[in-house]
């Protein structure tokens, strides 16, 4: 494992709130060259509330952001979608519009990705393009969560009370008969990297949970081979 390899891991592992590991990471980038990104990464670990949306909407009525935050938010306008680019095979990518800067988006393929503390931590898109691209993603960013806009669990009991079943939002391997909508179909090999071979749950939030779970434990193992 190369040294850039063990740093994202380390990053991966940690608790997402731990910022020794990314911190690390950027004493590593500015001493191969990347003091810009270091900062970033730097600024936006001291101070991650500034990179929020309601920061950022507040600042609209309030005046500039400090001059650090304002650099960081500059990497981001300019690096961050050569970042994506690099990763989705030079497809072009750019930043949402407005102020919504830690948010880089490549419109051909549909898929976002947000920024936190200096890395890419969530990405989203239809359901094969983020598993084409994950295991690149996971590659070089700690990514933590993928989120599959074209899925959806499957509501088994839309007319009985909740507290009726404990396991009503469910995802399918297959369609069975005209039952199941095409939207709580999963690939084989997603399906089987469901959290302990859970399929249904208590709560859809739980449901796209597992499904990021999933997708990212399919990323891994095609990552380490």
């Amino acid at each position: 494992m190369t040294d850039r390899a063990a740093l994202l891991a380390a990053i991966t592992a940690a608790p997402e709130e731990d910022d020794l590991p990314r911190l690390v990471f950027a004493d590593w980038l500015e001493e191969h060259g990347d003091p810009e990104w270091a900062f970033a990464v730097r600024v936006m670990c001291a101070a991650p509330h500034e990179f929020d949306a309601d920061v950022q909407v507040e600042r609209m009525d309030v005046g500039r952001p400090s001059k650090d935050v304002a650099v960081a938010l500059a990497w981001l306008e300019t690096h961050a979608p050569y970042h994506l680019s690099m990763l989705l095979g030079g497809r072009r990518c750019e930043q949402m519009p407005g102020e919504w800067l830690w948010l880089t988006s490549c419109p051909e393929l549909g898929l976002t990705v947000e920024w936190r503390r200096g890395f890419i931590a969530r990405v989203r898109g239809p359901l094969e393009v983020a598993r084409g691209h994950l295991p690149a993603m996971l590659a070089a960013q700690p990514v933590r969560r993928a989120e599959a806009t074209d899925r959806r669990p499957h509501d088994r009991f839309p007319d009985v009370a909740t507290a009726i079943t404990n396991r009503r939002f469910a995802w399918y391997q297959r369609r069975i008969g005209g039952l199941t909508p095409p939207l709580a179909v999963l690939p084989d090999s997603v399906y089987d990297h469901l959290p302990d071979g859970k399929a249904a749950f208590a709560k859809p939030e739980w449901a796209v949970d597992a499904l990021s779970a999933a997708l990212l434990g399919e990323a891994r193992d095609a990552v380490e081979g």
